[in-house]
């Protein structure tokens, strides 16, 4: 992005050893059991933090939806499948671009979480109980994002805004 990358740039890894969350938390996998990627965007007109957060869940989470339809939004960057987090979303700033980067647990069995995150964590295969080509997701999520963005860039953030609310895994909860 700082090299002048265009818009609609997508970069694939196949493992991740360093990867980094919000707060700094830490985010690895091993090769070929996950999608991991960074977008990169370029919005006509700048938008305000929150609203990149909430464009990137909702994208992600609408592509995601023709695969998984229960895939929900925990605020404000992570995507949650039978209340465990399948993925995670990281959205920053440089210049004039957009940098989203995105891990989803596609194939990673439950063992393989540390003991401490088993409960709260979970990958595409185990609970849906069915295979799906990482091409397929990153296909889809790259889809959701960009119509998602371009949603937003149309004057639309109050429907995105919407469907956020609908994909709320918060919703009838209690937060604390």
């Amino acid at each position: 992005a700082r090299q002048g990358a265009p818009a609609g740039t997508v970069v694939v890894a196949d493992y991740q050893t360093q990867g980094r969350g919000r707060r700094g938390a830490a985010w690895t996998a091993p090769a070929g059991t996950s999608v991991l990627c960074s977008l990169i965007a370029r919005p006509a007109t700048p938008l305000p933090p929150h609203h990149l957060a909430i464009l990137t869940g909702v994208g992600a989470a609408n592509g995601l939806h023709a695969l998984a339809p229960a895939v929900k939004i925990k605020w404000p960057n992570d995507l949650m499948l039978a209340d465990r987090k399948i993925a995670g979303i990281l959205v920053e700033t440089t210049g004039n671009a957009v940098v989203i980067g995105i891990g989803i647990n596609c194939a990673i069995p439950d063992t393989a979480f540390p003991e401490e995150l088993r409960q709260r964590a979970g990958s595409l295969h185990a609970l849906l109980e069915t295979e799906i080509s990482r091409e397929a997701v990153l296909a889809a999520v790259v889809h959701g994002m960009a119509d998602a963005l371009a949603r937003v860039e149309a004057g639309g953030i109050i429907k995105v805004l919407r469907e956020w609310n609908t994909i709320n895994w918060h919703t009838r909860r209690r937060v604390r």
